[in-house]
């Protein structure tokens, strides 16, 4: 059985693939209204993400052919709220705080966040 049979029986969808990632070319309405389409309730959505508390303008910026979004506090903070209009909340505690800044491309220095979202109803 492919592992990708068994995360659908463990309810779990993990998204990890760096050039395809959502942080590229985003939509997050899109992106949650097809993560509560696919996952059942109990099921989770993993998702890794460029980072920095505060905004990092990356206007004009493109990332393997899309716009490049480096996301703030206020971004997450967002996408959090419209999450739970579709049935999906935060596992853990959320940890806002950047100190260093291990990554540097474009010019651009931050780090990397992560979420783990749960979906709680059939939304």
């Amino acid at each position: 059985m492919s592992n990708i049979r068994k995360n659908w029986q463990h309810k779990t969808h993990l998204l990890e693939d760096e050039k395809s990632r959502e942080a590229h070319g985003y939509g997050g309405q899109a992106l949650l209204k097809e993560m509560s389409r696919l996952l059942q309730q109990g099921g989770y959505f993993i998702a890794s993400f460029d980072y920095w508390p505060e905004k990092i303008d990356t206007t004009g910026i493109k990332s393997f052919g899309m716009d490049w979004k480096i996301f703030s506090r206020q971004d997450v903070a967002d996408f959090i709220g419209q999450a739970a209009g579709f049935g999906l909340v935060p596992v853990g505690e959320l940890h806002y705080d950047g100190q260093e800044t291990p990554i540097e491309c474009g010019g651009k220095k931050y780090t990397f966040g992560w979420l783990v979202l749960k979906k709680i109803n059939s939304t």
